[in-house]
């Protein structure tokens, strides 16, 4: 024991250096380490107390499990529920059994999910900084940590982890990237650079969606056909004349249901905004109620007007988008009159539509084009396979045989590393959901203090002297 302000107290260190000494049996060793404080009676409720708290970080993985489980499966029923109402009343086929069998399952699927990959990471992060924080450091805790947790996309469907894997990997290069250009000053952002990149993945999904569906998921591809300008019976006939190379199809045929073009294209504008909106509101308003409720409450005509006002500005983005795809489409026909089916065509229309994006804030062009670039890599990858190998790398990638969880686990590991170490490298709706589903807990802030001065003892060491501890960063190292 030492004494500290005037006060005895015994350090866990010197009290589990007793347990493990070998001259003496355990119970004599906890026996005299007890003996030699006896005179201070709250020394030993004190001693025990940090013993029993060391192992906390069990506790407040079970804690931010719990809690991410109830908030990622009410904001999954929530907006699935609206979506999937929409989509059944428009079929005039909703039931509330039908309704329950399409809501609950995804919904339990996504809050396993998330609740058991936030707990996991917790526990195996407080596991290792406990066993081995002399031997790891703060990042590589964080990267094994995540490769743990990342074992909860078992919970998904084979369709989801699939996903999953591919958006990962991309906001996996996205931050590396900026980790990348924050360390080399040659590397400048190319202006506009967020705007080409969707504008090229538009052009590669609408040419998918136009020319070849096989390649495009289906959910995606009937989400893109509810909100399109081309109907399922168009598309096909669209699809047949450009693989078999037959007489182009007029721009009358295209405006057979419509009196004028014009029309047509106020049309597709129309019916794409009507589509769009009700979802973009419960996008926007669900998670806005969820991550920040007191905001809400306090001040609940902004939050609405804020709501409203997004809604509205993605709507008229995408409804822009599919107005011009069609607008192009017509002026292609009627200006340059092809003699067969174009292919290239509607690659080069995609292109010039996804500029579009214009409307929407630099921060969310940014938030688009990594949400549509992977999809524009996953079709890419499929177009470019030889026809023998296709089918056989699209069942082994789409089926998914368990390939797509290592993927997942090895990007969001490095996406997790970024976050917790290089805050500003995770950008978007990613960070927001992340600060909330992975927020710190009583353990983080309790080794927090360990960790910058783990790191400062070193840095010390190496410079010959020891340096004063200090914490720079909100989050710290843990």
């Amino acid at each position: 024991h030492n004494t500290e302000n005037g006060r005895k107290t015994i350090k866990p260190s010197v009290l589990l250096h007793s347990l493990s000494a070998p001259a003496l049996a355990p119970d004599q060793n906890i026996a005299k380490a007890i003996r030699a404080s006896f005179d201070d009676p709250e020394l030993i409720q004190r001693t025990i107390l940090h013993l029993h708290e060391s192992h906390r970080w069990l506790l407040d993985a079970v804690n931010a499990g719990l809690k991410s489980f109830l908030l990622a499966g009410g904001l999954r029923l929530t907006i699935t529920g609206f979506v999937t109402s929409l989509k059944l009343r428009n079929a005039k086929r909703l039931t509330f059994d039908r309704l329950i069998a399409e809501v609950a399952a995804p919904s339990l699927r996504s809050a396993l999910f998330v609740g058991w990959y936030s707990g996991l990471f917790h526990g195996s992060r407080g596991l290792l900084t406990e066993k081995w924080a002399h031997r790891l450091s703060p990042r590589v805790r964080t990267f094994l940590a995540g490769l743990c947790a990342s074992l909860a996309a078992f919970f998904e469907t084979k369709r989801i982890r699939r996903d999953l894997a591919v958006f990962a990997l991309a906001r996996a290069a996205h931050s590396m990237f900026l980790s990348t250009q924050k360390r080399s000053p040659m590397l400048q952002g190319v202006p506009h650079g967020d705007t080409f990149v969707f504008c090229v993945a538009t052009a590669q999904i609408m040419w998918s969606y136009a020319v070849r569906r096989d390649l495009l998921p289906d959910e995606y591809f009937k989400f893109i056909l509810r909100c399109g300008p081309i109907t399922s019976d168009m598309l096909f006939e669209v699809q047949r004349r450009s693989e078999n190379g037959l007489e182009a199809l007029s721009a009358a045929w295209f405006n057979h249901d419509c009196p004028s073009i014009p029309l047509k294209i106020a049309n597709t504008f129309a019916h794409t905004a009507k589509t769009v909106v009700p979802v973009y509101m419960v996008v926007y308003g669900a998670p806005s109620i969820a991550f920040h409720p007191m905001r809400v409450l306090r001040s609940p005509v902004s939050a609405v007007v804020r709501v409203v006002s997004n809604a509205l500005r993605s709507a008229t983005m995408l409804s822009t988008l599919c107005g011009s795809f069609m607008a192009m489409v017509f002026a292609h026909r009627l200006w340059l009159k092809p003699v067969r089916e174009p292919r290239l065509a509607y690659w080069i229309i995609g292109f010039l539509s996804g500029l579009a994006v214009m409307l929407e804030p630099r921060k969310r062009r940014a938030e688009l084009a990594l949400f549509a670039f992977p999809r524009m890599m996953d079709s890419l990858f499929h177009a470019l396979l030889p026809s023998r190998l296709a089918g056989r790398h699209r069942a082994a990638f789409r089926v998914g045989n368990g390939s797509e969880v290592g993927v997942f686990a090895v990007c969001s590991a490095v996406v997790l590393a970024h976050y917790r170490h290089e805050p500003d490298c995770v950008t978007g709706w990613l960070n927001t959901t992340l600060k909330h589903l992975l927020a710190d807990t009583a353990w983080d802030k309790d080794i927090r203090e360990f960790n910058v001065r783990q790191a400062n003892q070193m840095h010390g060491d190496a410079n010959g002297a020891e340096t004063p501890t200090t914490i720079s960063s909100p989050r710290g190292s843990c």
